[in-house]
């Protein structure tokens, strides 16, 4: 028998202000006859996290909750963290998993038409920590939440190929944002379809979202996708086009094919914008599935655009430590800059991925 408890407490009590206390405590084996609590703001990870905006004014909300291993569930609390741009600040149990949900909607904070970013965190240790949350650009993350677990978001199953990703995800490397499939909000629209040789073998009407049924045999596929987004709270991440070519053959077990995804640190300011008629550096990182490990990346190329994708030009991409740094120097008269990327790895698999308005600009 384990008793956990897990409490949130907010300044006035409503769920509102610039910070709160998360706490869980267990006691395992019993419950104990004085089941009273001591808690001292020492002994709890300070988690000071900002919330940019996502090209205009916004509202954001939290959702909180401790993954316990002998629960089949997740409780959570939620909280109105206010506009954004903003910050907040939780006080935390350490060396617990917390599943996070961010709900993002209009300046109105009615949340009545809203979509999610997801995460998982642990903080080891009392202290402080830093963390942002819908960091633009947005751009696919091979990965997805599944009942508390971050696992890929392609899988192979002996002959079947399951798609579940998300097209819009920030730029941090365990979130994962909001997906289109046959149940979500409907923000996102597109289309996905799957290439054996050349050869279209099937096709979803969701984006980055469906089951195919492949040949036993060994074969080149091509996996296409492309999104559409329309959210009143954003004029940024319109669109995302990918395209993955890789080569798969039947498994008796379930196996992740080798994708890659690039995420960008585009260092922006708290409303999403760089200075136009400026220079201006990005990071950039190649990702792969969970569990699979470091790419090798043997070539990396990048464009940028200035009209919503109707021309591009190459910009100058460089190795730096683990990933790449790009330059570029923003026009003065531009309002949004797009981005696109092509990696290739080794084994010679590719990603081919567009995301347009990545971040707006300042004058």
């Amino acid at each position: 028998m384990s008793l956990h408890i897990f409490t949130t407490w907010t300044p006035d009590g409503t769920g509102d202000g610039r910070y709160q206390y998360s706490v869980l405590t267990t006691s395992k084996g019993r419950i104990p006859d004085e089941p009273v609590f001591r808690v001292h703001r020492s002994d709890l990870a300070a988690v000071r996290t900002g919330y940019p905006a996502p090209g205009r004014a916004a509202c954001v909300s939290t959702w909180t909750g401790p993954d316990l291993p002998d629960l089949p569930v997740i409780v959570s609390h939620g909280l109105l963290a206010g506009p954004a741009p903003g910050a907040h600040t939780v006080h935390t149990t350490p060396g617990v998993r917390w599943s996070d949900d961010l709900l993002m909607d209009g300046d109105d904070c009615a949340f009545q038409n809203l979509e999610a970013t997801q995460s998982g965190e642990r903080y080891p240790g009392a202290g402080e920590y830093t963390r942002r949350w819908n960091t633009a650009p947005l751009t696919p993350a091979l990965a997805y939440w599944n009942g508390g677990d971050l696992t890929p978001a392609v899988v192979r199953r002996q002959d079947r190929l399951d798609v579940n990703m998300s097209l819009f995800s920030d730029g941090v490397p365990n979130h994962v944002g909001p997906r289109d499939a046959p149940w979500e909000d409907g923000h996102i629209t597109g289309s996905t379809t799957l290439k054996l040789d050349g050869r279209p073998i099937g096709t979803s009407q969701d984006a980055g979202f469906g089951t195919f049924t492949l040949p036993g045999g060994g074969g080149r596929y091509r996996l296409e996708t492309t999104a559409e987004r329309n959210v009143p709270w954003s004029p940024l991440g319109t669109r995302t086009d990918a395209a993955w070519t890789f080569t798969s053959a039947h498994t008796g077990t379930i196996a992740a094919p080798p994708l890659m995804a690039v995420r960008y640190d585009a260092g922006l300011d708290g409303h999403s914008r760089a200075l136009a008629g400026a220079a201006h550096r990005i990071g950039a990182k190649v990702q792969t599935p969970p569990g699979a490990g470091a790419p090798k990346v043997k070539r990396l190329r990048v464009r940028v655009s200035y009209d919503d994708g109707r021309t591009w030009r190459d910009a100058a991409a460089r190795p730096a430590g683990d990933g790449w740094t790009i330059d570029l120097r923003h026009p003065a008269d531009a309002e949004y800059v797009s981005l696109s990327a092509t990696a290739v790895d080794a084994a010679g698999d590719t990603v081919e991925q567009s995301t347009i308005r990545a971040y707006a600009l300042r004058r």
